[in-house]
């Protein structure tokens, strides 16, 4: 059985939130593995946030569009929005090496993006930024992980 959320919200932070609590409603009426839950949740406040933060232009309302379907096992969110063109694939990784103070602000967001998910995709496309990202065991039958039966 097929599910699906589509989220439509306004590219400024005070609209992440009820965003975020949509998607966690929604995710909780799915019997998905507790891990992929995080995965997803996580990787919706990352791309959004940094979206909102760096891809538009101060002062310039626009939208951002998220699907989310959860199908035979496979969740699939796909990110859309009108901001400048950013490809999170071909953000260099952040150097874990360096201490905290040392390490230059931003890409662990996208670094733990990356790491959490089974796939990741982005095009530009009618001067949209389309990212897919595609989550791992998402299993729609059965209790969550680290839940009793």
């Amino acid at each position: 059985m097929s599910e699906r959320l589509e989220l439509v919200l306004h590219n400024d932070i005070e609209a992440l939130g009820t965003a975020a609590a949509r998607l966690g409603a929604f995710l909780e009426t799915l019997t998905l593995p507790c891990a992929t839950i995080y995965a997803i949740d996580l990787a919706f406040e990352e791309i959004v946030s940094n979206t909102i933060k760096y891809g538009y232009v101060p002062g310039r309302p626009d939208r951002i569009e998220v699907v989310l379907t959860v199908d035979a096992g496979t969740a699939r969110m796909r990110i859309s929005d009108r901001a400048n063109a950013f490809d999170p694939l071909a953000a260099d990784a952040p150097d874990l090496n360096l201490s905290t103070e040392d390490r230059p602000v931003g890409g662990l967001g996208i670094h733990l993006v990356k790491n959490l998910v089974r796939g990741m995709e982005y095009r530009r496309d009618g001067g949209q930024n389309i990212l897919t990202l595609d989550f791992a065991d998402a299993e729609t039958t059965g209790p969550r992980t680290g839940e009793p039966a």
